[in-house]
């Protein structure tokens, strides 16, 4: 049964990953200067103690980005 059931679950996910629709990326702060981004894992200031990410940029899918501005 799991034999014949694992080749339609993997092109069942292919299928899905295919079809998905790519978002392009945008920064936050581009498009609302007024929020305030805190992330913690780009400074010290978190539990493990030191900077885990290069880089403090915050970027969203750009519909998200844009429901985030109306809130």
């Amino acid at each position: 049964m799991k034999r014949k059931l694992f080749p339609f679950v993997l092109l069942l996910f292919f299928l899905v990953s295919f079809c998905a629709k790519e978002e392009p990326l945008v920064l936050v702060s581009d498009l609302d200067s007024t929020i305030v981004i805190d992330l913690p894992y780009a400074s010290q200031n978190n539990f493990v103690g030191k900077v885990l990410y290069d880089t403090s940029l915050c970027y969203l899918r750009k519909s998200v980005a844009e429901r985030l501005i109306r809130v």
